[in-house]
């Protein structure tokens, strides 16, 4: 009798072994994840329609925070002082002059050219005043869809400090695309 009792404890040593095995791995991996998560990668959801055709209403995109500066034709995503987040293209970054005329894009005097967009780059009421030159750690930043975007020609340039990270992931209704 004995015997059997040592024997059924010996099992039941053996599951709560396990469990606790179990358990440590779950909250390691939760605490991997969560540090990712929280430094590494950041992730948000498209609204709206300011830059198809590049990116769509609802699509996931994941950003790396961890980044040394940004550069024009980057997708970043941008937390503004009201506390939305925007996502869109980083079109000038410091230092440079961005003017718009005719509905025409220049930054340092050089028409940019329009491959991410079809539409006009007219000036939007806000208190932007071309030519503007971008100061230190500044970026000037426009959606791909420049008639239903609201972005720098509204608000201003963004502070680097603004800019959470820089797209390279997103995720479609039917598929997953890099954006390198």
């Amino acid at each position: 009798m004995r015997k059997q009792t040592r024997q059924k404890s010996r099992t039941f040593d053996g599951k709560k072994y396990r469990l606790l095995l179990n358990a440590k791995e779950m909250v390691f991996f939760l605490i991997l994840a969560f540090l990712l998560l929280r430094f590494i990668i950041g992730f948000s959801i498209v609204h709206g329609n300011s830059m198809e055709p590049t990116l769509y209403d609802g699509e996931i995109v994941f950003y790396t925070r961890v980044n040394f500066g940004y550069a024009p034709g980057d997708i970043v995503s941008v937390r503004m002082p009201n506390g939305d987040y925007y996502v869109k293209r980083v079109v000038a970054a410091a230092g440079d002059v961005v003017d718009l005329k005719d509905g025409i894009l220049y930054v340092n005097g050089r028409a940019e050219a329009q491959n991410d967009t079809n539409e006009e780059t007219l000036e939007q009421k806000g208190s932007v005043v071309y030519p503007c030159t971008l100061g230190e750690n500044q970026y000037f930043v426009l959606g791909d869809n420049r008639a239903e975007s609201v972005d720098s020609r509204a608000f201003g340039a963004v502070s680097e400090s603004q800019i959470k990270g820089k797209l390279w992931l997103h995720f479609g209704a039917f598929y997953i695309r890099t954006l390198y």
